[in-house]
């Protein structure tokens, strides 16, 4: 399957989801955060790792940080928050402390600047935005909800602009609040939307049952999903495997363009005993039972002829799997896991890098990340 033109297209919706592979807080987070949106908005594990990746694809995009403004500034989040990697873009950002007003210079060619803010818990203010002196949004708040990446979440705008010009200044006007701070992540001409909803401990029918906040509010162009990893422990295969079917008949119902990427979760076994199954540990036999059933599942659907309730069998549905035991089978398990399941930092990093040459990504210069 061919993923660069979505991820490429303009407006495209790209959703990860799935159990706590999903958003894989382990090796940086200690505490028990149960959603990828409770954790920090610069967590760099894979899926926000990939995030980020996925917004550089567009060719002006510009870090916060390269960004050029007329007032005081510091350079990352400059925030109190207790959660760990509060700030986007590895804190390659900058953080505007206006005194009246602020202008940035945006190096962008074309009909509009999309212009990545990053949302603030502490000094949030209210402002209007001007572009080459023009009035193109009033109001703009960027208080953040605690509830979604402890109150410092992604803001993204689009501003009209003259698509005669090169380069544009973008103001920002009649600030309100107290010490206010406005935080530029990023700046560039792509709008694309990347949501991360994982929940930690979930098997597939919790994403049934909870389609349309997990999944089915976004509307995904692209859904990389990965689920199993507790199914292995607490369901049976053909249980799964009915959830999995009643998934992506809602998946198609809703979005029925939407391409799917399902990551069959890596081995939980314990590594002295790989034949055993001790919980919280799974048999490799086990393991490859599930996966074999979810690959039956994917593949019956990505052929025509297939019947089932809410599906049309005369389509071939966009579906395609990923093992990520694969990516580490000659390696020790001490290499890339956490503990019985979960990535390590190495192990994050080496799934980044197979889901980014899966995708058509290639290799992002650093400089881009």
């Amino acid at each position: 399957m061919i993923y660069r033109h979505i991820l490429t297209k303009e407006n495209a919706r790209i959703l990860i989801t799935g159990d706590s592979l999903a958003y894989n807080r382990y090796g940086y987070d200690p505490t028990g955060r149960l959603n990828a949106w409770d954790c920090g908005a610069g967590l760099p594990s894979w899926a926000f790792s990939l995030r980020d990746r996925i917004f550089s694809l567009d060719p002006q995009f510009i870090l916060g940080a390269d960004l050029f403004a007329d007032c005081p500034y510091v350079l990352g989040l400059d925030n109190n928050s207790e959660v760990p990697f509060t700030a986007l873009f590895s804190g390659r950002i900058k953080t505007l402390c206006p005194q009246g007003q602020a202008s940035v210079s945006v190096p962008v060619n074309g009909s509009r600047i999309i212009l990545y803010l990053q949302r603030r818990k502490e000094n949030s203010c209210v402002f209007d935005i001007f572009v080459d002196g023009v009035p193109v949004l009033a109001d703009v708040d960027t208080a953040g909800d605690v509830a979604e990446f402890a109150g410092y979440g992604l803001m993204t705008l689009a501003l009209p602009c003259d698509a005669a010009r090169d380069s544009h200044t973008v103001t920002f006007r009649n600030i309100r609040g107290e010490s206010p701070k406005i935080t530029l992540a990023a700046a560039g001409s792509r709008q694309i939307h990347v949501d991360l909803t994982g929940k930690g401990g979930e098997c597939t029918d919790y994403f049934v049952e909870h389609f349309q906040e997990r999944i089915g509010f976004f509307k995904p162009d692209l859904l990389i999903v990965t689920l199993g990893a507790n199914d292995r422990g607490y369901r049976s295969v053909f249980d799964m495997q009915d959830s999995l079917v009643k998934l992506f008949s809602l998946v198609f119902a809703d979005s029925p363009d939407c391409s799917i990427l399902f990551l069959l979760p890596p081995p939980a076994h314990d590594p002295a005993h790989p034949e055993e199954n001790v919980m919280p540990y799974c048999s490799l036999m086990l393991s490859e039972c599930y996966d074999r059933a979810i690959e039956a599942v994917c593949r019956n659907l990505g052929k025509a002829g297939y019947a089932c309730d809410g599906l049309d069998s005369s389509r071939q549905y966009p579906i395609e799997t990923f093992r990520l035991s694969a990516i580490f089978r000659d390696l020790p398990v001490s290499d890339w896991r956490f503990d019985n399941i979960h990535l390590n930092p190495q192990g994050n990093q080496l799934l980044l890098e197979a889901l980014c040459e899966k995708l058509g990504l290639g290799s992002i210069p650093e400089e881009k990340l």
